[in-house]
């Protein structure tokens, strides 16, 4: 490894491609070259300062170990340097605990300026899709993939990462996929309790991190679904729909005959399939924020099959009222439901 790459490591000026390097590097390195640069790095780098204050960090990591491994009286003893003669093979065991915590610490040093380099170039690097309520938006990734999110939903991705071996990216809500086909290169989505991994596909995932569920509903291609709390996956086919209930990590498949009732909130509609009252009511309480005082004379286990808006209450009170035989008006943010008496 070059004094450059190190250098860089160092002042935090390495690209991503000069890290990549960097690791590559590391990785192809035995236990024994990897202990010597960290050691000679590990030297370098506290060479003028002293071998007191060196001393003084390793005495009281020792301290410690010792501590673990004999007690605290063998720990205090040694820290100050009139530890008791131990048996041979204690000896033995804490000159090993001494290489190590020697080895360990620059190791330990260096791992963690890694982790917060690259933590810190994804936090710099990455692009948040974020939506409110009432808001839709549709982004197109760098490798082509298409995603339109629904309402309060948040999608991240980091661009540079979709230059490597995988596509990535992790959502808080609900969005529909059409994946860009690359059979090197897997697409993942990350999301609680859960990740999907497909090569080109469509389909639509509904995954929220305060939702007891997540459901994913297949278009077309092949989709793996993973529940992360079982480790266990399942392999969909198109108009297939997967639940899982995220308190347990369970999954159920279900066949569905069409998928326009999951992809209705791209069409900005509502659709009800023989659904209560009582159901319909509390969908539209979400979409529109609005209370919802139904009169006891009313039958919310009604059926109602129809298609809504999912942008105009007045026009879905309307419907509703005329189908169901009630009336409705709103006042304020209530709306108040009762029967149509004539």
């Amino acid at each position: 490894m070059t004094d450059s790459l190190i250098h860089k490591y160092k002042t935090d000026s390495l690209t991503p491609d000069e890290l990549q390097q960097m690791r590559d590097e590391l990785s192809a390195r035995d236990d024994n070259q990897l202990a010597a640069l960290l050691e000679a790095e590990w030297q370098k780098d506290n060479a003028g300062t002293g071998d007191s204050m060196y001393n003084s960090h390793c005495a009281t990591l020792y301290q410690r170990v010792a501590s673990r491994l004999f007690g605290d009286s063998a720990g205090q003893q040694y820290g100050t340097g009139q530890i008791a003669q131990p048996a041979q093979r204690s000896r033995r065991i804490l000159r090993i605990v001494q290489m190590a915590a020697a080895l360990l610490l620059p190791l330990a040093m260096v791992a963690i300026g890694m982790l917060y380099y690259e933590n810190r170039q994804m936090a710099a690097d990455a692009i948040v899709v974020s939506t409110d309520h009432g808001e839709q938006a549709t982004v197109t990734l760098p490798d082509g993939t298409k995603v339109s999110v629904n309402q309060n939903t948040r999608l991240t991705y980091v661009p540079s990462k979709f230059r490597s071996s995988e596509r990535r990216v992790s959502m808080d809500g609900e969005g529909f996929y059409s994946v860009a086909r690359d059979e090197s290169r897997p697409f993942y989505v990350d999301a609680d309790g859960l990740a999907v991994r497909v090569l080109g596909t469509k389909f639509n995932l509904n995954a929220r991190d305060k939702e007891r569920q997540a459901e994913l509903v297949l278009v077309e291609g092949s989709v793996s679904f993973t529940s992360l709390m079982l480790k266990e996956s399942q392999v969909l086919k198109p108009h297939q729909k997967i639940v899982l209930d995220k308190t347990t990590g369970r999954m159920s498949i279900e066949n569905l005959d069409c998928c326009d009732v999951d992809l209705a909130w791209q069409r900005k509609e509502l659709v009800f399939r023989n659904t209560p009252l009582s159901i319909v009511y509390a969908q539209m309480r979400q979409q529109f924020r609005k209370q919802f005082v139904v009169n006891s004379q009313v039958d919310q286990h009604e059926l109602f099959t129809g298609t809504l808006s999912s942008v105009d209450l007045n026009n879905n009170l309307e419907i509703i009222d005329l189908s169901c035989g009630l009336r409705s008006h709103i006042i304020g943010k209530t709306v108040y439901v009762e029967k149509n008496v004539k």
